[in-house]
């Protein structure tokens, strides 16, 4: 018997991702279609379960869900927990984080990645791409599944027009601005810089 990565994952008890890098990784064995697909036949299944001390029935899916509120709200936080937990089931860990955003530097989703990377994490369940990042999704995405853990998005788009969206990610970026705008030393400093982005606007203008 055939099957593919999808049937295997759901046999092992792991994401797809991960099941492609046991492929990749020469630790299960695994063949190729005319057409590129990628087939894996019970015998290479079970000699993979045996020399791995692995069972289908031993075997579970390890699944992290991620929270984030930007001034740390709890309601809010448990309020993504909650519609995570009643669409995913309940979670192996979770993690949440207090933070923008447009903020890089959250210990919580880093930790998270870490233990991706280190394999104690085969899917990752957020509500919302906007929580784990407002800009750079792409990039972050690629970094998660690159560690053979499977990204999920629970709305895969907002329930906001373009303009809302628009509207969040501005908002976003003059908070980021102020905080950082308004501990520059002195009135004079502040008055330089907003006079070099009228000057940069203007050239800008021009330019088009």
């Amino acid at each position: 018997m055939n099957m593919r990565v999808n049937e295997a994952a759901k046999r092992l008890g792991v994401s797809p991702w991960t099941v492609r890098n046991y492929c990749n990784d020469g630790r299960l064995e695994s063949n190729r279609t005319p057409g590129g697909h990628r087939n894996i036949t019970e015998e290479q299944l079970k000699r993979f379960q045996h020399a791995h001390g692995m069972t289908p029935n031993e075997t579970q899916l390890k699944t992290a869900h991620y929270a984030r509120s930007s001034n740390g709200n709890k309601e809010l936080i448990q309020a993504q927990l909650n519609e995570l937990e009643q669409t995913y089931g309940t979670p192996t860990i979770t993690y949440t984080d207090k933070g923008s955003g447009l903020n890089e530097n959250r210990p919580s989703l880093w930790k998270m990645i870490r233990e991706a990377e280190n394999g104690n994490i085969d899917r990752i369940c957020v509500t919302y791409q906007d929580r784990l990042t407002r800009f750079g999704n792409k990039s972050l995405q690629h970094i998660i599944e690159h560690t053979g853990c499977e990204l999920i998005i629970l709305h895969d788009k907002k329930k906001y027009s373009i303009e809302q969206e628009l509207m969040d990610d501005f908002m976003s970026l003059i908070a980021s601005f102020s905080g950082r705008f308004y501990r520059m030393r002195g009135k004079k400093q502040q008055k330089q810089l907003l006079d070099d982005a009228a000057k940069r606007i203007d050239h800008e203008q021009e330019e088009k």
